[in-house]
Order: structure tokens, then C-alpha cells, then sequence
């Protein structure tokens, strides 16, 4: 099992465990990659997984929390806009102008 994946079994037992309740704010990205001594990138990607299974939710600037009944997180906070995709490298969505004539 890859490090990642350990560090969010670890959490996902905390959580259903109950050690971590809902809207509880989840350890840090520096505190548990100081704790499992690996790359904030590593714990990201536990988080990331975790995020997918719905059991925490993350908010920019806020930290990640554990999400509360049918994967809504419970922390008091304001809706972020939903994220775009970005279109692949070379291909210009509709309506936005294509500016690199004018990068010289």
C-alpha cells in the first residue's frame, strides 16, 4: 500500500472511528507530513482521496474538515464557486479570444 493511501486509512479510521467528529477540523497538511515524514504532496493526495469518498471536505483558506451527515461538511462557512475544468493545453474555449498574437 503506497503512503498516501496508508495516511488515509488512518484518517478515514479516525473519522469512522468517531476520533474525528463531524466539522472537526482534520490535522494540517505541514503537521501530518512532519508526522508521517513525507511530502506535503503525499498527505495532499490522502486528502484528495478522502475528499472523493466524501469523508472531508477542504475550503481554501479554512482548512480541511470532516464532513457531517451525507458528505456535508458542517463548518460554518461560504460556498466557493464550482471549480472549471481547463480545457487541454492548445485549444481555446469558446468565447474567450486567443491572445498570443499579441505576446511579443
Amino acid at each position: 500500500m503506497d503512503l498516501y493511501q496508508q495516511i488515509a486509512e488512518s484518517l478515514r479510521r479516525d473519522i469512522l472511528g468517531g476520533r474525528l467528529k463531524p466539522g472537526q477540523r482534520v490535522p494540517t497538511v505541514r503537521r501530518l507530513s512532519a508526522e508521517w515524514h513525507c511530502t506535503p504532496g503525499t498527505v495532499q493526495k490522502a486528502f484528495r482521496e478522502l475528499q472523493l469518498s466524501g469523508l472531508i471536505e477542504s475550503l481554501r483558506g479554512r482548512g480541511s474538515h470532516v464532513a457531517g451527515p451525507a458528505g456535508q461538511a458542517t463548518g460554518d462557512h461560504t460556498p466557493t464557486a464550482p471549480c472549471r475544468a481547463r480545457a487541454p493545453r492548445g485549444v481555446i474555449p469558446a468565447g474567450v479570444p486567443d491572445g498570443r498574437p499579441f505576446h511579443r
